[in-house]
């Protein structure tokens, strides 16, 4: 937990400051801490207020945090969410040292090649019980996935399989061909749906946030953008949603330039949103899960007259989303707040996927949520890509951009500095560009 207004080394030192003369000595702190920094490559402003900092640099905090109070116990909840390959490999590092100089270290993660690389010993968890403990060495990926889903659900576990293929793949930095990756399924991909032109956006003071980006996602296509946090995915997502007003640019829909910016005029257009952050802009925790799926689409028809609510619509709309995207516990009069963060996802995803849309933003759609149910969302994903629906997925999970997109957009301090297909990239290079290096795309299979 952070303390928004405080700015980073405020924050860690907090409830362990160094005293001189009965007074807090910011100056010692801040030396120790940039020496942290230094050390494990774990940069951020440290001047800043966290409220002004990415959710990676936030991540960055506090491992520094923990490594500032020389703690012996480390409890890790998916810190490699919003990290790059590099980063990841960095952090593995630091656990490694940490682990050899007596710490214990608790590492909970869904993507398992992380699990397995990293541990000694791993238990898998479903359905809030351990089902099994065994050592890191007798462990794989198919074994993990398939405890971890369960055998009952014979199909999950199959088409699972399929993505470790591709992740395999990925990781290994072999070029995956449409025959190959354990029968991932091929569709025709379209003519261009969306176009986006040289859009631009600047701060309060001048600053760039995003810079000319310019890129087109085609019919029945997932265009992936790849990137270090911070590095403008936030204000893109808001831009081509009508939330954020552009300074120069255009984003055209079927071949019609948006003119009017806002959100409501982009959903008349067919455009929907998994926001980055569902408690802020997706859902409002304590309306019930009927009063959720209307969100946006309360005055439209068939849920309203523009006056009067049309509650047996709204009820029979929120029993098929419920049905149909498998949320639990199945009550529409249910508060948002009091279902799992996997459900409360699914309740976003069956609301705006619910509306059939010709261009879905998917901004981190599975952070947080576990294996079965980021499968699921995976699932309805490519569902609609073959439908015909161009999709733009902002993720900082490599291993989900290699599994579901077709292209995939590199962006760094608020620019597409590249466009790459995944089977011709590996994470590694992809890393590297994450970070702002340039590197030499294969243009045939290794």
């Amino acid at each position: 937990l952070f303390v928004e207004n405080m700015n980073a080394v405020d924050n860690i030192i907090l409830g362990k400051e160094p005293v001189k003369n009965m007074m807090v000595d910011n100056k010692i702190a801040k030396e120790e801490i940039i020496h942290l920094q230094d050390r494990y490559h774990l940069f951020f402003d440290t001047d800043k207020n966290v409220s002004e900092l990415s959710m990676s640099e936030r991540q960055r905090i506090e491992i520094v945090k923990v490594l500032y109070r020389n703690a012996k116990i480390l409890i890790l909840d998916e810190p490699t969410g919003i990290l790059t390959s590099q980063e990841s490999k960095k952090l593995f590092n630091i656990l490694r040292a940490l682990k050899n100089s007596g710490s214990l270290i608790i590492f909970i993660s869904h993507k398992l090649n992380e699990v397995l690389e990293v541990s000694d010993k791993i238990s898998i968890m479903r359905a809030g019980k351990i089902v099994e403990t065994l050592s890191s060495k007798d462990a794989d990926l198919r074994k993990l996935a398939v405890k971890m889903v369960g055998a009952e659900l014979p199909s999950v576990v199959k088409e699972q399989s399929a993505d470790i293929e591709r992740i395999l793949v990925s990781v290994k930095g072999l070029c995956l061909k449409s025959s190959e990756g354990g029968g991932l399924p091929t569709h025709r991909i379209g003519e261009a749906l969306v176009s986006v032109n040289n859009l631009s956006l600047k701060d309060k003071d001048g600053k760039e946030l995003l810079k000319n980006i310019s890129f087109e996602i085609k019919s029945g296509e997932i265009f992936g953008i790849a990137g270090i946090e911070g590095n403008g995915q936030k204000e893109l997502e808001e831009c081509l949603t009508g939330n954020l007003l552009f300074a120069d640019g255009s984003i055209s829909i079927k071949g019609e330039t948006l003119d009017k910016i806002s959100p409501k005029s982009f959903k008349n257009k067919g455009i929907s949103w998994i926001p980055s952050n569902r408690n802020d802009a997706g859902l409002i925790s304590n309306f019930r899960l009927h009063e959720n799926f209307i969100l946006g689409y309360h005055n439209d028809k068939p849920f309203s007259n523009m006056t009067i609510l049309n509650y047996d619509k709204i009820y029979n709309v929120s029993k098929e989303i419920i049905e149909n995207y498998d949320i639990t516990p199945p009550d529409i009069n249910r508060p948002a707040e009091n279902l799992s963060g996997g459900n409360q996802q699914k309740v976003l995803l069956g609301r705006e996927l619910s509306k059939n849309p010709l261009f879905l933003v998917a901004a981190h759609p599975t952070r947080g949520v576990d294996i079965k149910g980021s499968w699921f969302i995976h699932k309805k994903l490519r569902e609609i890509k073959e439908n015909g629906a161009a999709v733009l997925l902002i993720s900082s999970d490599l291993e989900e951009l290699f599994m579901l997109c077709d292209r995939i957009g590199v962006i760094y301090n608020g620019e597409i500095i590249d466009i790459v297909a995944p089977e011709k990239i590996t994470f590694e290079k992809i890393g590297i560009l994450m970070l702002g290096g340039k590197t030499q795309v294969p243009n045939a299979c290794i």
